[in-house]
């Protein structure tokens, strides 16, 4: 599974909605909260086998699903 479809489907699960799209805010739109952040974070670090620089986790940059797919991209790119 690509990496987009497996952080939506992260996403989707943490958030409990039925619908999530690149463009969804995860604050307004999802209700995605500090702790649900930190969910994801940790999911998509065990799923993928990667881990995430603090650093890069700054909630500011951080409002979209397509800017977790983003920041993930960067990671997995780098492994390669």
């Amino acid at each position: 599974m690509e990496i987009r479809k497996k952080i939506v489907k992260i996403v989707k699960e943490i958030s409990g909605a039925k619908k999530v799209s690149l463009d969804s805010l995860l604050k307004k739109d999802l209700a995605i909260d500090s702790l649900g952040m930190v969910n994801i974070i940790l999911s998509i670090e065990e799923e993928l086998g990667i881990e995430l620089d603090e650093a890069d986790l700054d909630p500011s940059l951080l409002n979209k699903v397509s800017d977790i797919i983003e920041l993930v991209k960067k990671y997995t790119e780098e492994e390669e």
